[in-house]
């Protein structure tokens, strides 16, 4: 997959948790979603980060998030998509999570179905942040033992916790690989 090839290079993955830390709140982890289309989905996500935000509206949110998916699919592969999109409002990146309580069709790149989705939005002017943050998050994600312990919870403070806290169990995975 090409997100995957150009990400042989060595990560600091202390920066990669403190950068999507930076992006995602305890507020915009959802566990144990049910939906039954990306649609669906995607209002869900995109009214929930315009409830954390004074700048971004879920109409704006949702027509961004659409438009990308219909350029090309935002699903990676073994269960995980990312749908993403640059906003002019935006200053920094803003993440939400969801574990969908159960999978969902996706049109993923491994032909999979989807359950956990990280929906990401950067500021326009700034693309390298946005490729940056991605890339992370796909490496990161690679990572069959963090996907595995995010499928084990249906607590939002756990997923969050996984997700952004101190990576040593899952660095030394990772650099292992």
């Amino acid at each position: 997959m090409a997100i995957s090839a150009g990400l042989n290079r060595e990560l600091d993955w202390r920066d990669t948790v403190t950068y999507l830390a930076n992006a995602l709140t305890p507020d915009n982890v959802l566990s144990s979603v049910r939906v039954n289309s990306k649609k669906h989905l995607f209002h869900i996500l995109s009214n929930q980060l315009a409830r954390t935000s004074i700048f971004l509206q879920a109409e704006d949110i949702y027509a961004a998030i659409s438009e990308r998916e219909q350029v090309e699919t935002t699903g990676f592969e073994r269960g995980v998509a990312f749908p993403h999109a640059r906003l002019n409002l935006l200053k920094r990146p803003v993440c939400a999570f969801a574990r969908l309580e159960s999978q969902i069709a996706w049109d993923s790149h491994d032909g999979l179905p989807v359950d956990l989705v990280l929906m990401l939005l950067s500021p326009s002017d700034n693309p390298q942040s946005h490729l940056k943050l991605f890339a992370e998050v796909a490496r990161l994600f690679s990572d069959q033992s963090l996907c595995k312990q995010l499928r084990g919870t249906d607590n939002a403070d756990s997923i969050y916790a996984i997700l952004t806290q101190s990576p040593d169990g899952i660095s030394r995975q990772l650099r292992a690989g």
